[in-house]
């Protein structure tokens, strides 16, 4: 019974096994499929991003263009104007610059995750005693042994070791190239805004790493300086940023953004939204005060004309209402003259003024952006770090789980099998010590008694087995050994035979419905030596099924 037991419970044990493992490839071939096409959606969006963006540089440079030739001459208005333009245009490439390299750092921390996740992975694998991925990018993990010790299995291993081997190195190959080339685009896009923006190209990378925010000046003035200072600042605030993000995400510090976080391309999506409103409002808040200001020095100069041709109309010594000239020498004309002079300039001097105090504005209003920003990624990056925390909870729970029940079901088999040893050690020391009562006439004269029941044992033994057929269809009751019985019950399924008492007490108990030699399930049948009618044995408690 042992070895058909254990026999029986290796087989299920390896079909399950089987059947995990077949389940967990089909997932992790269904999840591969899933990532590609992400992955494929998502650069298809960055092109198209890109290409919109390149249009839209294009069509404002050359708006720019258009604008500059057939603006009308204003001597006050027109440097300002350039200026203001190419401040926007600087922020705008500004801006794409950061998306670009927002895009980059999330495609790293993606990889990071999916190397993280696949270490997870072959940790749990390895504690579910699993074969390891053939797409796992760990190379420190150690090779397991096949299941079965067949010859065929162990080739078949090795062959699909080798072909998972020679995937990962053309896999590993194909990310450094693809990082080149995006470092190579990087650089080919860095070139081509520098040279829209007309400033000094720029140094190698691998070479010498200038800050982001320097530039050569175009004109060396207050304003220049300013910008300069307002640019170093958003550098400075950029950097303590990913310093306090990379402090956080630091490989090792806890289990976070593994199994692939939700909501990344969500967050960063709200995130660039957010931006872009911002901007776009800030542009038009710069955009009504120029205006403002343009409608409120043209009113103060044509209130001022209007106001001189009258005072020379009234103050003309002819009456005919000819301004006198200042080259005649009159003082008052000479002092309107001045006086205008002077007024121009202060509307000038303010002007500039209002012009760094809208700068000002700005720089105040970029701070806060970035503040913001900052502000939200620490929150989408606590909220990650939280969900993190709940699966890596969750996922320990589960394992623990798993693991008593594993030992649960160990130790009941254990049980099982321990029973059934001890019960047959106590029927070999019944039979050994407390020998049957043989009756007198059943001995034949020269047969020692212990030989038979020796026999008997041997003979026991060999029945146990179940691809044994000495006792099949046999006349003998393998219970009480009654050498033939004249009521007998037939196990219509294997054909083995007992005596009706026996049958009756065996089928009687409900943990007993199979056949005490084979274990095969079905219905006695009782025959009769001296009868022609066959009925089925009375037992309530065996299956009906065959």
């Amino acid at each position: 019974i042992c070895p058909l037991f254990l026999q029986s419970t290796m087989s299920e044990e390896r079909e399950s096994e089987r059947d995990v493992i077949a389940r967990l490839m089909r997932d992790e071939a269904d999840e591969q499929r899933r990532a590609r096409t992400e992955a494929r959606h998502r650069a298809d969006q960055r092109q198209r991003a890109r290409a919109r963006a390149d249009r839209q540089l294009a069509a404002r440079h050359a708006r720019r263009e258009s604008n500059s030739s057939l603006r009308r001459p204003e001597p006050i208005m027109e440097g300002r104007e350039d200026r203001i333009e190419n401040d926007a245009w600087e922020r705008d490439v500004a801006r794409m610059m950061r998306e670009e390299d927002d895009r980059d750092r999330a495609r790293a921390d993606a990889r990071r995750r999916e190397e993280e996740r696949n270490v997870i992975r072959g940790i749990v694998r390895a504690g579910l005693q699993l074969s390891p991925r053939s797409d796992q990018r760990d190379s420190n993990r150690v090779r397991q042994e096949p299941i079965n010790d067949r010859r065929e299995d162990r080739i078949e291993d090795d062959h699909a070791w080798e072909r998972a081997l020679a995937a990962r190195i053309a896999r590993d190959e194909s990310d450094v190239q693809r990082a080149r080339d995006i470092d190579d685009q990087r650089r080919r896009n860095r070139a081509r805004f520098r040279a829209i923006l007309q400033l000094p190209p720029e140094p190698d990378q691998r070479e010498s790493n200038p800050p982001i925010w320097w530039r050569e000046p175009i004109i060396d003035g207050r304003e220049d300086r300013i910008a300069d200072d307002h640019q170093r600042r958003n550098f400075l605030i950029e950097q303590d940023v990913l310093r306090s993000l990379q402090a956080r995400n630091t490989p090792g510090s806890h289990l976070s953004l593994i199994a692939g976080a939700p909501g990344m391309d969500d967050v960063e999506r709200q995130l660039m939204r957010g931006l872009e409103m911002e901007d776009a409002a800030i542009r038009d808040a710069i955009r009504e005060g120029e205006l403002n200001e343009r409608n409120t020095i043209s009113r103060m100069m044509r209130e001022d004309e209007e106001e001189r041709i009258s005072r020379a109309a009234t103050d003309a010594p002819h009456g005919n209402g000819e301004p006198q000239s200042a080259e005649e020498g009159d003082p008052d004309i000479i002092v309107d003259m001045e006086v205008r002079r002077i007024g121009e300039l202060e509307m000038e001097a303010a002007s500039e003024r209002n012009r760094f105090r809208r700068q000002e504005q700005a720089a105040r209003e970029d701070d806060r952006v970035y503040r913001n920003r900052a502000r939200r990624e620490e929150q989408a990056a606590q909220e990650r770090d939280r969900i993190s925390r709940d699966r890596v909870r969750q996922a320990e729970l589960q394992e623990r789980e798993n693991d008593r029940l594993y030992r649960h079901i160990a130790e009941r088999e254990e049980d099982v099998i321990r029973m059934l040893m001890q019960g047959n050690m106590d029927e070999e020391d019944l039979e050994i010590r407390e020998p049957r009562i043989i009756p007198v006439d059943t001995i034949s004269p020269g047969v020692d008694p212990r030989d038979e029941r020796r026999k008997r044992a041997e003979r026991r033994e060999i029945d146990s087995q179940p691809d044994s057929l000495t006792r099949r269809y046999s006349r003998e009751c393998g219970i009480c050994f009654v050498a033939n019985p004249r009521e007998r019950a037939v196990y219509s399924n294997c054909g083995h035979t007992l005596c009706l008492p026996c049958a009756e007490d065996h089928t009687a108990q409900a943990a007993r419905r199979a056949c005490p030699f084979c274990r095969e399930y079905g219905k006695f049948v009782k025959l009769f030596e001296h009868e022609e009618s066959q009925e089925p044995l009375d037992s309530s408690n065996a299956p009906t099924e065959s």
